[in-house]
This record gives C-alpha cells, structure tokens and sequence, in this order.
C-alpha cells in the first residue's frame, strides 16, 4: 500500500477561507435586503445554521471537484463549468437541506447567493491567471532591466507580435510602439501600442526613446523597406530581429519565432503571403517522387510538398544521413502522409526502374544533379553521366510508367552556356522538351543561386568567417542572380501547376547582385567593418565561371505567365528536333563508357552551342598522368584534347565523331 504525502499550500487554505466566508456574508446581506433591513430574530437564527451548512457544502463540493488542486495561472474555459456545476449543486443541496434541517429561506434569496457565489468563485480564480504573469514580469524587472523594443509594421503582424512578447516573454520586452510608413496610421493606437514615426524617423526615435532592439514585422515588406530599417539601426547601433515569412515555416516551424536578419532578408526576393497558394493543386493525393530529395533544393521541395496533402513521399538520395533527417523530419511534421525514404542512384535504370514498377508515382520532380560547375569542368563524363543520361533513362522510364507530370530543376546556367554544368543542364532541356507527347509533360523550370544551398557562396562566406579568414570573391565585378530556397522551390511547384508538356520557365530572380556587394552585407550583418584590411580577398575566377549570368539563349523569347514572378521561355529559332537529340544521347552513352571527356565536349558544344574550355579537363588529365613513359591511350587523349582546344580558339565547331 502506497503511503502519499499531502502537502496544504496556504495559498489553497486561504481559497478556501475566502469561499466560506463569502457564501456566508452574501447569504447574510441577500437575507437583510430581502427584509428591508428588518431581519426577524428567528429568521436570523435559521439564516446562521444555513449559511455554515451552505458553506460546508460549497467546501466539500469544491474540493471533490479540485477547485483547490488547480494551477490557475493556466485555467482554461473548461474550468469555469467546473466552477459553475459546484456553486450550483452546493447551493442548491444547502437549500433544500436547510428547508428540511432549519426551514426555509426565501427563494430570492438563494437566487441571489447563488449568482453572487459564481461571480466570486469564479472571479476570484481567473483573475489570478491574469495577475499572476504580471507579477512574474515584475520580479523579473526587479533583477534584469527589459529591452526597450520598438515593432516596425503598425499591421496585424505587428499586433500579433506585441500580444505574443507580451504573453511569452515574461517582462523580457519592454515595447514602446509601432514604426510604420502609412500615413493614414501616424498617431494611432493598435492594440496595445501607438505608432509614433515612419521609417525615415526610425534614428530619431531610437535616440529619443532609448531603443535597444527593432523588430521587424513586415514578412510581405519589399526588401528594400527592409534594408532602410536595418541601415536605419545599424547607424544606430542597435540590432535589428525580424518576423520570418510563412514560406519558412513550412521547412522547420520554429522558424515562426521572432530571430536575427540574414543575408535572404536583405538580398533575396519576395513573395507576398497570398502568393503560397498554388493556382492548381496538382499533388494531392498523389504519390509524388522526388530525387534529391536530401539536398538543400530536394528537402525544401520534399517540404512543400508535403503542405499539399499527397497521398505518398518518395524521397529518393544517393546520401543515406541526409535522406534520413529529412524523412525523420517530415514524418514529424506529417504523421498522416506515408512518407518512404529510398537509398537509390539515379544513374542506375535497374532501380530506378525498380522504384517505378513498385509505387507508380504521379509526379516527379528531379533535382538530383552535379551542380557545381568549376568541379564539373574538371569531370565531364561524370556530368554527362549523372546530369544527361539519367534524366534522360529517368524520363524514358517516367512515361513506361504513367507519370503524369515530370518536373526538371534547371539553371540559369543553360542559358548561353560556357561551362560543362551549364551545357547539362541545357542539353536536359532539349531532352525533354523536344520528345514527342506520349502521356507524361514534362516540365523544366529554370533559376539561379539559392541563398543558403550547402556549397553557395553564402555557406563559403559563414565557414570563412567562423574560421576567421577573409572572404574570398571570385571577381569585383561579378554578378549572380539570387533567391531564397524556400521561394525558388515554391515557384518550382508553381511552375509545375502552369505548364504543359515541353514548358520552359524562368523564375524572377530580380536584378543581378556583385558577389562582393554581397560579402560587404555579409560582413556588415557580422557586425564586421567590411573595408578592414583581410576583410575580403578578391581571387580570380574559377574555371568555368564567367563575370555575368544570362537569362536565355540568343533564340529564345521571354513571355508573361499568370503568375508575375514566372516568365515562360520560348523558343524563336529553328523547332528542336526530337531524332536529333536522341541521335545526341546514343554518342553521349558511347563516350561516357569509353570515359572520353573530349567526345562528351565536342556533343555538348555541338548541341548546345556552348563556349566550353577544353583545358580545364585537360589540366586535370595532365596532372593524373603519372611520371615516366606516358601511357599511349593517355598520350592520344592528350593529343585529341590539344587538337579540340585549337580548333575551339579558332571559332570551329568540332565535327563530330
């Protein structure tokens, strides 16, 4: 037998207590106005032995009910039919009891102790859950002065995050009132603050108000808003936290607490709130595959996806951890959907195939590629392997198989191509978009870097810097398109709901961005003086990189879409030719076998009509030769790469093999 313990909180005691007393008191003063003032003296004895009975009664009932085992801090609306069923049971068992024990009181009587006991009981408890917060604030302003905080966006963001530092952060903010650029709002109360300026007058305010910390709650603001604030701040002195966009928490859900600005917040482009709605839900209830699915792209469209209902995940990764997170991630956040993590090589028809026959999937989207393009330079036969041949098997298998919708990830980089990634990428859009119609569209969609993708300039940047060495820039003048993840994957599932078969789509990236405008952001947001001597180094291009990033080939047009950040591409030249192309992928097959880099460079150039330099898998070849007498099948590698770098530098076209 189990022995408890029961401990009496004087806190309960003194409940308990203050209920008794007042049934009795109100039992009382309800009797003598019901007599005007003239309470009969036998009136007054029965009216003494049925208030202690009334009294006892709402005891008992309170305790059996644990109206004094409760945390009223958090008392819910439940509660309070708690509170009423034993007021009422209590009084109305005391007014018969006492009918039949000492006679009865008049009805109005009860009547009215009866409501004064709810408000009281009831009052008594739940304004403690209002107290007792502030009491709490106020012992923690006794020991650590608050921040004194001003919200930027005097909107429904903005008075959401007041209510929400109010509540959660127990005394931790101190906020003084809105920033808003709305002339209509200058001066106004919303909710619980008064917009005192604009942004322009945000310095003023910090100054006069003794601002330690802005909070910017504008996710649909344009960036350039953004930017004013933190400039704003930053010659202020003070730090600037922001309010994240919906797209983010879709990814992780903490996301939706207030944190530090980031590069995306300055730099990135913007969709408005209203814009996260795909025009056609087109994935749910469907069993939608995804390659790549545990890279930076892969996982963010794995996670949008997921928002849309499908019926079933496949998430298809050559790199077990990372298919891993993301599935335990997902599984998570999605308990209903049958999410399925699959190990798998795109490369290889057998399992992909395999994956197929077994889930039948819908939709496929395919971000699975070699994507950095001075590494690719070095390898083109595993570009072409990995990045050509597999999307073209996977989209053969794609339509044996009844997919509905194939959805390829581009890059701005097939556009006037002149490295070997951009020239993949670009032979994957004649690929696809110049095969016959057999039942599957195919869809390719088009961007440039993403802000935050494992291997971006940005995650170069934050490695750099944790390692205390300086930031290294291609070229002073070189330019990127950039865009956050979430909105590139986002538009990519977008695009998917326009498009018909043999679409081509460009996403708005913006206007081109200097590399070294964004090092000199990223230094700044480190609190960091990015004109220091070693604050940044300037490198010289990679092999394969250029100054500026082209949008579309010299025979393609831009077109207006329904959605205003998405442009369709199309071709004004001379019709791609599907017998050509394939003609293409049989030469390619043959020399990624016989692992001919130079073959795999004269298709490219004459497919795509690439500017590639041949010496860059040619230095690399070179430095693979071992000392000593040269190998002849290397020696007549060497010779042919030779010959392909003469003619490329006069202007010819190699012939083809």
């Amino acid at each position: 037998m189990r022995d408890y313990h029961l401990s009496v909180s004087p806190w309960r005691l003194l409940l308990g207590v203050a209920d008794a007393s007042f049934v009795m008191a109100l039992l009382v003063l309800a009797s003598v106005a019901y007599f005007q003032g003239g309470l009969p003296r036998e009136e007054w004895h029965r009216l003494q032995e049925t208030a202690f009975l009334a009294a006892a009664l709402l005891l008992i009932s309170n305790h059996f009910l644990g109206l004094y085992n409760r945390v009223w801090e958090h008392a819910s609306p439940e509660t309070a039919g708690v509170v009423a069923l034993s007021v009422t049971v209590s009084q109305l068992v005391a007014a018969v009891a006492g009918k039949f024990l000492f006679g009865a009181l008049p009805i109005l009587v009860w009547v009215t102790t009866l409501l004064g006991v709810l408000v009281f009981t009831g009052g008594v408890r739940f304004a403690w859950r209002l107290i007792r917060p502030r009491l709490q604030d106020a012992e923690l302003l006794s020991d650590d002065a608050p921040k004194r905080a001003l919200i930027c966006g005097a909107n429904s963001h903005g008075n959401l995050l007041m209510s929400q530092l109010r509540r959660e952060m127990n005394g931790r903010y101190q906020i003084l009132g809105f920033v808003d650029d709305d002339a209509a709002k200058q001066g106004a109360i919303v909710g619980h603050g008064r917009v005192l300026g604009t942004i322009a007058q945000i310095e003023q305010l910090i100054e006069a108000l003794q601002v330690d910390e802005v909070i910017v709650a504008m996710p649909d603001a344009p960036r350039e808003q953004i930017r004013r604030v933190f400039d704003g701040c930053r010659q202020a002195g003070i730090p600037v936290k922001v309010l994240p966009h919906p797209l983010e928490a879709i990814h992780d859900p903490r996301s939706r607490r207030v944190r530090e600005v980031n590069v995306d917040d300055l730099l990135g482009r913007q969709l408005s709130s209203e814009q996260i709605t795909l025009s056609e839900n087109y994935l749910a209830g469907k069993c939608v595959m995804i390659t790549g699915a545990g890279g930076s792209i892969g996982s963010q469209l794995s996670s949008q996806i997921c928002r849309y209902r499908p019926r079933q995940v496949l998430l298809v990764g050559r790199g077990e951890n990372r298919i891993h997170w993301i599935y335990l991630r997902l599984k998570q956040l999605h308990p209903d959907i049958d999410i399925v993590p699959v190990i798998a090589n795109v490369t290889e028809d057998t399992s992909m195939g395999a994956l197929l026959e077994v889930f039948h999937p819908e939709i496929v989207v395919h971000a699975a590629a070699h994507k950095h393009v001075y590494l690719m330079e070095y390898v083109p036969v595993e570009a072409a392997r990995n990045n050509i041949l597999a999307t073209a098997r996977l989209a053969d298998l794609a339509e044996q198989h009844g997919v509905e919708r194939f959805i390829f990830i581009s890059s701005d980089k097939a556009a006037c191509p002149v490295n070997v990634m951009g020239a993949t990428k670009r032979m994957c859009e004649l690929v696809l978009t110049s095969r016959p119609y057999a039942g599957t569209d195919f869809v390719c969609v088009r961007f440039g870097n993403v802000l935050g993708s494992e291997g971006s300039v940005l995650e170069i940047f934050k490695r750099q810097w944790q390692g205390n060495e300086p930031l290294t820039v291609t070229h002073p003048e070189a330019t990127r398109y950039f865009m956050s993840i979430p909105e590139a994957c986002f538009l990519v599932l977008q695009s998917g709901a326009l498009g018909t078969h043999g679409s081509t789509f460009l996403l708005d990236m913006g206007d081109p961005m200097r590399i070294l405008d964004l090092a000199r952001t990223f230094v700044m947001l480190q609190g960091g003086v990015p004109d220091a001597p070693g604050a940044i180094e300037v490198t010289g291009l990679r092999p394969g990189e250029k100054l500026h990033e082209r949008l579309r080939n010299p025979d393609e047009e831009l077109l207006e879409t329904s959605n205003e950040h998405i442009s369709g591409v199309e071709n004004r030249g001379v019709p791609v030719d599907w017998g050509e192309v394939s003609a293409y992928l049989e030469r390619l097959d043959l020399c990624v076998a016989e692992e001919d880099d130079a073959g795999v460079c004269r298709i490219l150039v004459e497919a795509t009509s690439a500017e590639l330099n041949s010496a860059n898998w040619l230095n690399a070849r070179v430095a693979a030769v071992p000392s000593g007498p040269e190998p002849e099948s290397d020696g007549a590698l060497l010779s042919l790469g030779v010959s392909l770098i003469k003619r490329l530098d006069a202007g010819a076209t190699p012939a083809g093999q």
